[in-house]
This record gives structure tokens, sequence and C-alpha cells, in this order.
């Protein structure tokens, strides 16, 4: 999993979060990313999204 952190300019506080999951076939190619954006600082999910990918060999 990857995060990704995002915090206001001018009060350097932090008001979303991003995490980021992936799954991957036998040849090593992203075959799904899933992720999702909490708002900060309740961490309350307020989008998820996913992606699948299909390869043509």
């Amino acid at each position: 999993m990857q995060k990704r952190s995002y915090y206001n300019r001018l009060t350097r506080l932090l008001y979303q979060t991003w995490e980021y999951q992936y799954q991957v076939n036998e040849a090593g190619l992203v075959t799904e990313e899933v992720w999702n954006i909490y708002d900060q600082p309740a961490a309350k999910l307020i989008r998820t999204d996913t992606s699948r990918m299909k390869y043509s060999y």
C-alpha cells in the first residue's frame, strides 16, 4: 500500500489522506488499482475507486 498526505499550506494541518493498493499478475504488471480518499482529521472515507487493467500478449 502507498499513502499520500495533503496539508493546508497556511495552517500546515493535515486535511486529506489518499491510500493506494495494487494487485499484480504473474508477469508483474498491475492488474488492479484501488484508492481511497480520507477526510482528516476524522479519517472519514469520502471517496473510493477501483481500476482494472487487461493486457494483450
